[in-house]
């Protein structure tokens, strides 16, 4: 095996993928890069799927008892971290962005993710595993932002139906209906949104209504005390008649 060198490193690009033999689409994957270094020596995935959907033999991962994994490794160039014409080199904005973690993105069924979001792209796959079977685009972008208008929208019909302004639920409509058009399977969020928007509909209702009867109440505690005062000013008057 090959060492690294005392202030040198070497930047690797990975990719792991548990095979789906029932239907290749659903495969998982996952994507990354790494720096290593004599002190970064190796480096993996938490994790890449439940074992209980592993192991289940109509799910599609599991054929004659074995598992299908497929590693690919692309290593670069090693890089002398103690030259810095180097390192000068390496700096421009690409490189830049890739030393930043929280720009790192990992691939999950054909979508590039950042790593903060796997898990809930893996949560949506677990839960919905028919999401993409009709979604056909290439474009990896365009896969990109429609996974991510997805994230947003779930992240905002997560939120308490009182912190849904109408124009949150406007929106969040127009965005399921055309992630829908786009192909994705999203029936399931459809319904959660139609639930949603009944129970905003009856929140903002029975608002309107107690807000209506507290101006009722304190136009009537106007009209009373106005009377209150009439009927003090003409008592007043009265007992003056007898002085």
């Amino acid at each position: 095996m090959e060492l690294i060198p005392c202030g040198w490193r070497r930047y690797v690009e990975f990719r792991m993928t548990i095979v789906n033999h029932i239907s290749p689409i659903h495969s998982v994957d996952k994507k990354g890069w790494r720096w290593f270094d004599e002190n970064t020596k190796n480096w993996g995935f938490k994790d890449m799927i439940p074992a209980v959907i592993l192991n289940n033999v109509n799910v599609g991962f599991l054929l004659n008892g074995e598992i299908t994994i497929i590693a690919e490794v692309e290593v670069h160039e090693f890089i002398d971290t103690l030259n810095a014409s180097q390192v000068e080199e390496l700096s421009d904005d690409s490189s830049e962005d890739l030393q930043n973690k929280d720009n790192v993105t990992i691939e999950v069924n054909g979508f590039q993710v950042l790593d903060s979001q796997v898990d809930q792209v893996n949560a949506i796959f677990e839960k919905h595993p028919d999401l993409i079977s009709n979604f056909s685009l290439k474009n990896q972008h365009i896969r990109n932002a429609y996974m991510h208008a997805l994230l947003d929208l779930t992240k905002t019909l997560s939120k308490s139906t009182k912190e849904l302004t109408v124009e949150d639920m406007n929106e969040a409509d127009n965005t399921i209906t055309d992630l829908i058009k786009a192909g994705l399977n999203l029936d399931w969020l459809r319904q959660k949104f139609d639930q949603a928007l009944e129970k905003q509909i009856a929140y903002d209702t029975r608002i309107g209504e107690l807000e209506k009867q507290v101006k009722k109440r304190k136009l009537a505690v106007t009209e009373l005390e106005a009377d209150l005062e009439k009927e003090k000013a003409a008592a007043s008057a009265s007992l003056m008649l007898f002085d």
